[in-house]
């Protein structure tokens, strides 16, 4: 499996684990809502309805 990450994120990550010894995943910071999560159930609707072989 392919991760598309930035070399700044390779660099930090790897600081962090050598400064602290963390090498977890930390939780986001940004904290911004979902732009289409006031329209989840239309969606969810939708896509019951469209159920295809993909």
């Amino acid at each position: 499996m392919l991760f598309r990450v930035s070399v700044s994120y390779i660099y930090k990550v790897r600081l962090r684990r050598l400064r602290t010894g963390e090498a977890a995943v930390r939780p986001q910071h940004c904290h911004l809502a979902r732009t289409l999560s006031v329209h989840h159930e239309a969606i969810s609707a939708e896509v019951a309805a469209r159920r295809g072989p993909t």
